[in-house]
């Protein structure tokens, strides 16, 4: 079985990904398949580059997946849980046998991006503003197309064990 775990920013994907990750499962963290590519050009920022500012990022750059990456992973015959998001994430829901959305409050979120660096995705004001902008639009978007929700505002274990009740793998 192939599933997707995806949210927004700080909803729990990375953590949910490791913790099944710890208890045996084959995770895969969205993150690793990441590349920012430029809105205008299509360039593809090398791994070692940076945008020019970490607000350039949601400005100017798309975070997007390597799509023979995703299609070659998918090939595997095990069981994989890949944790993450990128822009258009929908174009890739019919990769997945079942996908899971992780639905948490703004509060939650907002507070989990401010324990963020600055560094990471999230850590400025202006990131956090753009993630909290787009949560009300995520949410929707994730009852339209009939995803599972779970709802994050749990312990991970509790997370996890109702991730795990969706995917009928106990």
């Amino acid at each position: 079985m192939k599933i997707l775990i995806t949210g927004p920013a700080a909803s729990g994907k990375s953590t949910a990904c490791e913790e099944l990750k710890n208890i045996g499962y084959h995770t895969v963290d969205g993150d690793s398949l990441g590349r920012l590519v430029h809105k205008e050009t299509g360039i593809v920022l090398q791994r070692e580059q940076k945008p020019n500012s970490a607000d350039d990022h949601i400005d100017n750059y798309s975070w997007q997946w390597n799509e023979a990456e995703i299609d070659s992973l998918l090939k595997e015959s095990m069981t994989i849980f890949v944790c993450g998001t990128v822009g258009g994430i929908h174009q890739y829901y019919q990769k997945f046998d079942k996908v899971i959305y992780l639905k948490n409050s703004a509060d939650v979120i907002e507070n989990r991006l401010r324990a963020r660096k600055k560094h990471q995705f999230g850590g400025s004001k202006y990131q956090r503003d753009w993630v909290l902008s787009m949560l009300d639009k995520s949410n929707k978007d994730a009852e339209i197309d009939k995803l599972q929700i779970v709802e994050g505002n749990k312990s991970i274990d509790e997370v996890v064990q109702d991730i795990l009740d969706t995917t009928e793998h106990n």
